[in-house]
């Protein structure tokens, strides 16, 4: 009996509209090796975590200047106080 086939999904968390260069160059490279790469808002990953039945998740995110990195951390602090 064959297995049935999974996707792996990593989830990218963007917290602009626009999606930068470096998510298709890594969607492409992790697509290679087996994995999607899922473009999700703070939101998104709330939800998902609520519902899901999963233990652990897997987000990632690109952080290309200081400013970006703080907002970052206080939507995360945000996120984890009401977790």
């Amino acid at each position: 009996m064959e297995k049935p086939i999974t996707t792996a999904f990593i989830f990218y968390l963007k917290l602009e509209d626009r999606l930068p260069e470096n998510y298709y160059k890594l969607s492409h490279f992790l697509h290679q090796h087996g994995f999607l790469l899922v473009p999700v808002t703070l939101d998104q990953i709330q939800n998902l975590s609520a519902i899901s039945e999963q233990a652990e998740m897997i987000v990632i995110c690109s952080v290309t200047n200081t400013a970006y990195l703080k907002s970052i951390q206080k939507k995360l602090r945000d996120f984890s106080s009401t977790s």
